[in-house]
């Protein structure tokens, strides 16, 4: 498992980190959110060998 924060920001936790396998999604994200992120993922099987895009205010980069 890959994650790949945004921009990180170093502010308590928010609880609004989102996980995506898209790379058009980007954004920032607290250090404290990745971390919550981090511990989700490694209690699931289905993250396994994925590379994943994490932020909580999200910016499609499709729609430029």
């Amino acid at each position: 498992m890959i994650i790949r924060p945004g921009g990180l920001k170093s502010e308590p936790a928010t609880g609004n980190g989102t996980l995506t396998e898209s790379p058009m999604i980007c954004g920032a994200i607290h250090r404290a959110d990745v971390a919550q992120l981090v511990v989700k993922c490694m209690l699931k099987d289905k993250a396994n060998g994925r590379g994943l895009h994490s932020s909580t205010s999200q910016l499609n980069l499709s729609r430029f």
